[in-house]
């Protein structure tokens, strides 16, 4: 059961800055009374002038006894223009974590509450200043690995799905008013719904979803990187296109077949999300038994990758299991293009790449390759980084919007139509949070630092 001041506004406190040695560090407030707590730890080292919304003032925090804690900056918000839309103090002082903490103890002395991890952004959500969407992005934009994952969580913060969500919602809300309206004119037989025109509109919005879908598919390795295996049989180049990515020699090259035993991996970025790379052992044939368990351990990874680039090359050119070959993962990638080896035609199995990892050709192409299959068509340039609930909600909506148009165009009653509308827009309150529950916000804002 949840605690009723979490759901209130009485006066929270925490540390905003993380422990460690620094040049500042922030004390936050927010709350019904926090400028009056402030007020009172600084006892008379202020004027009795009250303080200005936004005008920062120099200020010295006391103990209980008078002795000074720390000297710093406190910068006043008034609500509901703050980022809480609560009343907020923040005390910016020296960056020692003892100083701050003392700091804090003294404001939780006269009356503050300790925060609980994420409760001033859930204290924001709940006043209406952003929306969960946006409040999840603050989160994964403080957890961002890369720039690009950094730059995607903030467009979502500053309200970017929300307002594509927002322009869907609108549009579903005025068919679903024209629905209801010929519903409850039945017997005047007014026609105020055109089908062919529903229909149409809901082919636009089906185009929006789609993109937001391919956004969601994106901000997934965004986040959480590729899981890139290289694989093949012994002595296809795998750990020469491995040293060829990384840009230095990490695996050892030999002609000889089973040189890499054991598998190797190295963590790179490739524009802006992160990759994990791995170089597998040889899979063939062997009675060694440390060879044999790096082959074990092979196909192990080549059962987690994301993408499995296969390498074929002279003289076998083999191809893996058949189970591999209708697997959407694999790219099958001509190695050693360099030599005079014509690559044998095969029935049904496309060949799209030829590389020499030994001179470089191709690599950078077959990179692009693999970019563009992870994103499906989404751009880093302006991609949104959306969380996995939201794609399974976007799902959910694109299906519904499949099904409302359907039927619409069978020629279904008015009250079927109406009721996958009114689904479409429980999927989108879901997204942006008009119709969360407790357990959600809970999960939500529980994996949130202290203080933010």
């Amino acid at each position: 059961m949840t605690e009723p001041s979490i759901l209130g506004t009485g006066p929270i406190a925490a540390l905003a800055t993380p422990a460690g040695r620094s040049a500042l560090g922030i004390v936050r407030m927010t709350g019904d009374g926090v400028w009056d707590i402030a007020r009172n730890a600084c006892g008379d080292t202020v004027s009795a002038e009250p303080w200005i919304h936004r005008q920062a003032t120099l200020v010295r925090v006391l103990d209980a006894v008078g002795n000074v804690i720390d000297e710093g900056v406190l910068l006043p918000w008034a609500a509901p223009n703050s980022s809480t839309g609560l009343d907020l103090i923040e005390f910016i002082g020296h960056g020692s974590h003892a100083g701050l903490d003392l700091v804090l103890q003294r404001f939780i002395e006269l009356g503050a509450r300790p925060a609980k991890p994420g409760e001033f952004t859930r204290r924001a959500f709940i006043q209406g200043k952003i929306s969960l969407d946006q409040a999840e992005s603050i989160s994964s934009f403080i957890d961002a690995k890369t720039g690009a994952a950094a730059r995607a969580s903030l467009r979502v913060m500053l309200g970017g799905l929300k307002s594509e969500l927002q322009s869907i919602q609108h549009i579903l809300e005025d068919n679903l008013a024209l629905v209801e309206l010929e519903l409850d004119f039945t017997e005047e037989e007014l026609h105020v719904f055109d089908r062919t025109s529903f229909i149409d509109i809901v082919s636009g919005i089906q185009k929006q979803v789609s993109q937001l879908i391919r956004h969601a598919n994106a901000s997934r390795f965004l986040r959480e990187g590729i899981h890139i295996v290289i694989a093949g049989e012994a002595n296809t180049g795998k750990s020469t296109l491995f040293n060829q990515w990384l840009g230095q020699d990490r695996a050892i090259v030999n002609e000889m077949p089973g040189t890499t035993r054991d598998y190797l991996d190295a963590a790179l970025e490739w524009e802006g999300i992160p990759v994990r790379l791995v170089d597998t052992a040889g899979l063939r044939k062997s009675a060694e038994t440390i060879e044999i368990e790096g082959i074990q351990r092979s196909q192990y990874l080549i059962e987690q990758a994301d993408v499995l680039v296969w390498l074929i090359a002279p003289p076998n050119f083999a191809l893996p299991d058949e189970a591999l070959l209708t697997d959407e993962r694999l790219i099958l990638v001509r190695n050693k293009a360099d030599l005079d080896s014509a690559t044998p035609a095969y029935n049904e199995v496309d060949i799209p790449i030829e590389v020499s990892a030994s001179t470089g050709k191709g690599v950078d192409k077959l990179r692009d390759h693999i970019l563009a299959n992870i994103l499906h068509g989404a751009s880093l340039e302006n991609s949104l980084g959306l969380e996995r609930r939201h794609g399974r909600h976007l799902n959910s909506l694109q299906n519904t919007l499949i099904q409302a148009s359907e039927l619409a165009t069978d020629g279904a009653s008015e009250e079927l139509i109406a009721i996958e509308l009114r689904r479409c827009l429980s999927e989108i309150s879901s997204i942006t949070g008009e119709a969360a529950g407790e357990d959600l916000l809970h999960r939500i804002f529980s994996r949130f630092c202290i203080g933010k």
